[in-house]
């Protein structure tokens, strides 16, 4: 083998070296990329009925009820209602385990007339409602 050929032979064979770490660095960011997904759209209605306030779903998508959860502020204190709470609590007339249109729930105005609840999917807040 002459002399070019040598250093031909170690250039092709540094750039198979370049190109297969390219391939397996790009390859492993992608799992450290996090991935991004759409937070569900929804708009909800509040009113007070009596001793409590009824947030009712009239638009938007269905909300997982396992990925719920409904937050209520009121200047004090904050109040988490999670996904097993809200089992009980939602009103899922089609027992399809989402916050569908149409549907509701009651949270107490014990907690005060004058609150903030928000409705959270996913640690992303979908609606915050104000009385």
């Amino acid at each position: 083998m002459g002399r070019g050929v040598s250093e031909v032979l170690g250039e092709a064979l540094l750039l198979v070296i370049v190109v297969l770490l390219v391939a397996v660095f790009s390859s492993g960011i992608g799992n450290v990329i996090p991935s991004f997904k759409d937070r569900p759209k929804a708009d909800f209605l509040l009113r007070l009925n009596g001793n409590n306030f009824t947030i009712l779903h009239t638009a938007g998508d269905p909300l997982p009820i396992w990925e719920t959860k409904v937050t209520v502020y009121n200047g004090s204190k904050l109040i988490v209602f999670n996904s097993t709470q809200l089992e009980k609590m939602i009103n899922d007339s089609n027992r399809n385990g989402y916050w569908d249109f149409g549907e509701w729930m009651n949270v107490s105005t014990s907690y005060g007339r004058r609150v903030v609840i928000s409705i959270v999917v996913d640690d992303s807040v979908v609606s915050r409602l104000h009385t």
